[in-house]
């Protein structure tokens, strides 16, 4: 038995579509996964996972007897890992009241360069030295900025 727009008689709930209702369907899919993805698209990179370094401009005054200037420089920012777990029965043991065990990721410079600014004030000219980041990653987290 031959169904009209499917010569081989298969699927024959399938109706036949002209060009224009594919164009339109295709046309409706496109956009949908463009709305679908637009979120995932962020404009900044430190907006997405991981350690990233990003450029900085501030305003600062080194000295009452100094100009006040701007200094641009680089700064890591980002997400890293961290997860939260009931603690092990050994971490019980040694302290009952440590229930839940952490993990943590820091996002951290780990090498600089310097920024060398030449800032005007009432003695003359005068140089000043920044630390400026160079590359930065996920690492374990610290108390201190030195460590």
């Amino acid at each position: 038995m031959l169904i009209s727009g499917n010569p081989l008689g298969l699927f024959p709930h399938i109706v036949r579509m002209d060009l224009y209702s594919a164009i339109r369907t295709c046309f409706r899919l496109v956009v949908l996964m463009l709305i679908l993805t637009a979120g995932s698209c962020v404009p900044h990179s430190w907006e997405r996972p991981g350690c990233h370094r990003v450029g900085l401009t501030i305003e600062k005054q080194i000295q009452p007897d100094c100009l006040v200037f701007n200094v641009t420089y680089n700064a890591c920012r980002g997400f890293c890992k961290s997860h939260a777990y009931p603690s092990p029965i050994q971490t019980l043991v040694a302290n009952e009241n440590h229930f839940i065990t952490s993990r943590a990721e820091c996002c951290r410079i780990t090498e600089t360069e310097d920024v060398k600014v030449k800032v005007k004030c009432i003695q003359g000219i005068r140089e000043v030295t920044f630390k400026s980041a160079k590359s930065c990653a996920c690492s374990t987290c610290h108390n201190s900025f030195n460590g």
